[in-house]
């Protein structure tokens, strides 16, 4: 589930030709005419009981983004073990 903040963030990139990915447990968008745009290539994690899996996330931002030079990741809560992502490198 997603916060309506993020869904109207995400209306308002569809309207103006993002596109998102539905794939059950995080949302992928992807805005082509603006590749360097961060929230607006990035994936949105929808099922809490994964956001403290910061490996998985990473990996697969790495996969979706392959020349991405930053990692736009967005969490529907904070993690309860934030371990995995500061050990990335990462601050929550």
């Amino acid at each position: 589930m997603i916060s309506p903040g993020w869904k109207t963030d995400l209306d308002i990139l569809v309207m103006s030709g993002s596109s998102v990915t539905d794939f059950g447990d995080h949302l992928v968008v992807k805005t082509p005419q603006n590749p360097n745009y961060h929230w607006g290539n990035c994936i949105l994690v929808t099922d809490p009981s994964s956001a403290s899996d910061a490996e998985k996330w990473i990996q697969r931002n790495c996969e979706v983004f392959p020349n991405q030079a930053w990692l736009a990741i967005g969490l529907p809560q904070m993690p309860t073990d934030s371990e995995g992502w500061i050990s990335q490198g990462i601050s929550l």
